[in-house]
């Protein structure tokens, strides 16, 4: 067998996750999967028996608590969809589901106005979240797979994929926030972490003007444990520049070079010129706490455009949207670093 690649067991148990709910419980799965009739291609069945050990072992083993991240893998291993919000993206402007479809960076060489519209992203979220919450839900009460009722995991997993379930139905901006949040990579965000997001017409002279989707502006709101709260607006210039539009607290100030360089990085990988950066060091009005995006109060002199009150027609630019994502999770991983190290020294204090 080649080497194995960092995909290979969450492809596994996708795959054996459907043969599951299709044979009824991981025992006929595992028995039709002996008797050659796995309707997977490509695995042989003792490969597929390791993959049912590993779901087996993800959801039964919700007996003891899963982290953020190992929930966030599995819901997309259980929602098909892909490990990376590039492919997505690729994905989701290229209208297909194919998985192996093109790299994001050849989809943007090849046309750099794609775009993804707000019904593609709630059919598709909406639809596979509701197609795996009935698979798990048979899984479940087979009772074939020894699952006791008590597990505060499988209930979060529960109320989780009921939510996304309801993609369809919500406004395709909250959609596209919550396909954000589903690779930052961890999901749900931590009690003391917010995303919040809404779209603008872009009307600046360094972010275009007019009424497409190439021009759409990504506004978000974050708040974070460490580094503070942060108003970031996203758009495009001459095709695909991005240009990024920061305010931020003094307190992340020491982090923005090595920030700002690394999402300079990670877009030039993606074909993308470096994009243009307008930083500002200023606190985050206190009364901006705990309110929506769409009451929070500019604490500069920039003039935020109308909101959209819908998804544009020709959706939204998926180099806006790459780039977006990029700087959030950057940031929302630095913040978990600061985290984790508070919490080590908070505990390394009481034991000393």
């Amino acid at each position: 067998m080649g080497q194995i690649g960092p995909g290979y067991y969450g492809n596994l148990i996708g795959q054996l996750f459907q043969q599951v709910a299709n044979a009824g419980g991981l025992g006929d799965a595992l028995a039709a999967q002996g008797n050659g009739n796995s309707v997977n291609s490509g695995f042989s069945p003792a490969q597929s028996q390791l993959a049912g050990l590993l779901l087996l072992d993800q959801l039964v083993g919700m007996r003891r608590d899963i982290s953020a991240q190992q929930m966030s893998q599995l819901i997309k291993q259980m929602m098909a969809l892909p490990e990376d919000i590039q492919t997505l993206l690729s994905q989701l402007a290229s209208g297909t589901s194919d998985k192996s479809l093109i790299a994001l960076k050849t989809l943007l060489a090849e046309n750099p106005q794609a775009s993804i519209t707000g019904d593609a992203m709630q059919s598709l979220i909406g639809k596979n979240a509701q197609d795996a919450m009935q698979k798990l839900t048979k899984m479940l009460t087979t009772n074939q797979m020894g699952y006791s009722g008590e597990s505060q995991s499988v209930s979060d997993l529960l109320r989780v994929m009921a939510q996304l379930g309801k993609a369809a139905q919500m406004p395709a901006v909250d959609t596209l926030k919550t396909v954000m949040l589903m690779y930052i990579p961890w999901y749900p965000l931590a009690a003391e972490q917010r995303l919040d997001l809404h779209l603008e017409w872009g009307g600046s002279e360094d972010q275009g003007s007019g009424e497409d989707g190439d021009d759409v502006v990504v506004v978000m709101y974050l708040e974070t444990v460490t580094l503070g709260s942060w108003i970031i607006r996203v758009g495009l210039q001459e095709g695909t520049q991005c240009v990024f539009k920061v305010q931020a607290p003094p307190v992340a100030e020491t982090l923005w070079s090595d920030l700002q360089k690394e999402c300079t990085r990670q877009l030039a990988e993606d074909g993308l010129p470096a994009p243009v950066w307008k930083i500002e060091w200023l606190e985050v009005p206190k009364s901006n706490q705990n309110k929506t995006i769409e009451s929070l109060e500019s604490p500069t002199n920039i003039d935020p455009q109308p909101k959209l009150s819908i998804f544009p027609n020709k959706g939204v630019s998926v180099i806006t949207l790459n780039a977006a994502y990029r700087l959030v999770r950057l940031i929302f991983e630095a913040d978990e670093r600061g985290r984790t190290h508070a919490n080590r020294e908070a505990v390394n204090q009481q034991q000393s």
